[in-house]
């Protein structure tokens, strides 16, 4: 509290904070005499004022340690053709500098010149912005390489790089920022990998980077999976799921609550259902490469299913549905991604009892294995008797409309699929007359749709 009041102070006193930070200058130099501010700075993408800055030659005032940096900024990134460069370069404090906030003792605190056509490589200056907090460059022209300096900013929570023209590789130095809880890199031309514990930063957008997390040489083999994990506890409010034991802890992966692990500690099941995770599933599951069972049915999950679902190729049970009665219940949205089509091992799809949208993807009918149960003695077509897993395709309670794709008739394998409580239309497709091994087959609650041509052993209601 008494931080925001001295953040206050600086808006409306500024003249007598220059004071005060010129006294702090000559006792502590570069180390500055007060923390990082607290409150984030967000900026629409401003109009030109038609202030023309000064010169970079023109002589200031070292009212601040910081103005040197500053202005090395200003001329490493054309800052005369900014859009808006108001005050810089000139006497006026700091603070009063577009887009600059500074702590009490006249020290940078935040950075925000995000879509201001800022031009060229960010120098590795900015390193030395001692009392920094919130760096925002997004969607600028920025070229050359992210500096490995600014992981010097021991206070930074916010990075903001995103949207910009920067090449080469994330350094690995940032991974020694333990303040960061928001990084963002996307819409940039990076390579390389990714530093693993970059991932823990609670908002990022690393798996949209695609690229491949960093492994060690001295690092455990399950830290391969574990930046998945922590971006999946981070987008699920993970602190409030049910039961999160051993979640972000040191112990192995095997360890932490629903997952199951390789003896070279790759992730092969992450079982989650009825846990209490909120909030929407995280692209960077795509890492998980030898993941076979994701069930995260039965929470609250609400957005779109990630389309980079479809990049995992030993996937073969995928549920995202609602079963029970009295548990909550997930509320996803927007289409089924034609990209699922590619889990050619998946066995059982469940994606009942959402509210999905738009047609069955055609692509669905490439997956030769759904429906296939491993075991072959159980008495029920659907479900596996010792582990009670469906097998099979579940689309029901959705809001699907169109017709049922005739591609379905390639699941050769499947013994139940329910389609029922959408808004379906036309005719059932001839083609599920090849499935010979259809025992169930629920269509209720769809009066649009004309029966034809089904195998005899199969069950309609409607």
């Amino acid at each position: 509290m008494m931080h925001t009041t001295m953040l206050a102070l600086v808006r409306r006193h500024g003249r007598v904070v220059v004071l005060i930070a010129l006294l702090c200058a000559l006792t502590l130099a570069m180390t500055g005499c007060g923390g990082p501010a607290e409150i984030e700075s967000t900026y629409a993408r401003p109009q030109a004022t038609g202030v023309t800055a000064a010169t970079a030659n023109t002589p200031v005032a070292p009212s601040s340690p910081d103005r040197t940096i500053l202005v090395a900024l200003y001329n490493a990134t054309n800052g005369a053709n900014w859009y808006n460069n108001t005050n810089w370069l000139s006497d006026a404090p700091l603070g009063e500098w577009h887009g600059v906030i500074t702590d009490q003792t006249d020290r940078v605190a935040e950075l925000d010149l995000a879509h201001n056509r800022l031009a060229g490589a960010i120098p590795a200056e900015l390193g030395s912005l001692a009392s920094l907090s919130v760096l925002q460059l997004s969607g600028n022209k920025l070229t050359g390489e992210i500096p490995a300096e600014l992981s010097e900013l021991g206070d930074l929570k916010r990075l903001h790089l995103s949207g910009n023209q920067l090449t080469g590789e994330i350094p690995t130095e940032l991974e020694t920022l333990v303040y960061l809880t928001d990084f963002h890199l996307r819409g940039n031309t990076l390579t390389g990998c990714v530093p693993s514990k970059l991932y823990n930063v609670s908002s990022n957008d690393l798996g949209r980077l695609g690229l491949q997390p960093c492994v060690q040489a001295s690092e455990p083999p399950d830290s391969i999976d574990r930046p998945a994990l922590v971006a999946l506890y981070h987008a699920t409010d993970g602190p409030n799921w049910k039961n999160s034991r051993n979640w972000l802890s040191d112990v192995p992966l095997d360890k932490w609550r629903g997952v199951t692990t390789t003896l070279d500690g790759r992730v092969v099941e992450v079982s989650l259902s009825n846990n209490q995770l909120s909030g929407e599933i995280p692209g960077d599951l795509r890492s998980l490469a030898k993941l076979r069972v994701l069930s995260l049915g039965e929470n609250r999950l609400t957005g779109a299913i990630p389309s980079e679902l479809g990049e995992l190729a030993d996937l073969q049970v995928l549920d995202l549905g609602n079963e029970v009665v009295g548990h909550d219940e997930n509320a996803l949205t927007g289409t089924i991604p034609a990209e699922l089509g590619n889990l050619v091992n998946l066995r059982s799809l469940n994606l009942s009892r959402n509210q999905l949208t738009g047609e069955i993807p055609a692509e669905l009918g490439n997956l030769a294995n759904l429906g296939r149960n491993p075991d072959p003695y159980t008495w029920d077509y659907c479900y596996s008797q010792g582990s009670h897993s469906f097998y099979g395709l579940d689309l029901s309670g959705n809001r699907l409309t169109g017709r049922i794709p005739a591609e379905l008739g390639n699941l050769v394998h499947l013994g139940c699929m329910d389609l029922g409580n959408n808004q379906l239309t036309g005719q059932i497709p001839p083609e599920l007359g090849k499935l010979t091994e259809l025992r169930e087959l629920w269509l209720g609650n769809a009066p649009e749709l004309c029966a034809l041509g089904l195998p005899a052993t199969s069950v309609i209601t409607s």
